[in-house]
């Protein structure tokens, strides 16, 4: 039996992060959580996710600024990434674009929209 798909979210609100995971593993996901940058870089090292959700604001470091890193050292070779954020649109959009990221999503998340980016691509 072929293991599920293994998404990675980088978000530092415990509550959002848990809705999240409830919907996400609810459609069939193994869901790796972590509030940091720092706690997701362990991980992704260890875990291989097929997909990684990542929030722009966190209190240690910027999310975009953790994908970067991963990009560097290519620990995240083809990992499709989604960009989700409070901040204004353009700037999400902006640093959606830097990182490469295939999509993003302006906070409130449609739950079914991210659903559907995520099924499109892993």
């Amino acid at each position: 039996m072929p293991r599920k798909k293994r998404i990675a979210i980088l978000e530092d609100d415990d509550n959002y992060r848990e809705i999240l995971t409830e919907r996400l593993s609810g459609e069939g996901y193994e869901v790796i959580g972590a509030a940091s940058g720092f706690d997701i870089v362990r991980e992704v090292m260890t875990k291989n996710p097929d997909l990684i959700i990542v929030d722009l604001v966190l209190p240690d470091v910027a999310g975009n600024k953790v994908i970067e890193m991963f990009n560097k050292k290519d620990v995240i070779k083809n990992v499709p990434v989604i960009v989700i954020s409070s901040k204004d649109k353009q700037e999400i959009k902006s640093a959606a674009k830097e990182i490469k990221a295939v999509s993003w999503l302006q906070k409130p998340v449609d739950m079914d929209n991210l659903v559907t980016l995520i099924k499109n691509n892993i």
